[in-house]
């Protein structure tokens, strides 16, 4: 199987199981709203959900939907970002270790690279 194929893939299923983990335990996604944003769990369930969908169409798109799969998703976690740098920003406790939520920022832009490269023609 190509790299490319394999980095889609494993994207897409890493994409979804996030998805997953958003209604399976979303306290933890509920941080990640900004206090100024009404109604955190129903954002956190309507992300989840775009998770689950994007991820399973970087995984299963036919050849031709690829790449709008791909900046779907690349335009979805741009769009989340911020919430991972609010998080970052006001120390909030999601993670182990406070630093944990600064060393996060850099895999996002990652993330969407790996998205994008395996997901073009």
């Amino acid at each position: 199987m190509p790299v490319r194929t394999l980095a889609r893939i494993a994207s897409g299923v890493a994409l979804a199981a996030v998805g997953i983990a958003h209604f399976a335990t979303p306290r933890p996604f509920i941080d990640h709203v900004p206090s100024p944003l009404p109604a955190p769990l129903a954002i956190v369930y309507a992300t989840g959900a775009m998770e689950l969908v994007l991820g399973a169409a970087l995984a299963l798109a036919p050849p031709g939907n690829r790449l709008l799969a791909g900046r779907m998703t690349a335009a979805y976690l741009v769009a989340v970002f911020p919430g991972n740098l609010y998080v970052a920003i006001a120390g909030i406790p999601v993670y182990p270790a406070a630093w944990h939520a600064w060393a996060r920022l850099p895999l996002q832009p990652l993330f969407i690279a790996i998205v994008l490269w395996s997901t073009r023609r």
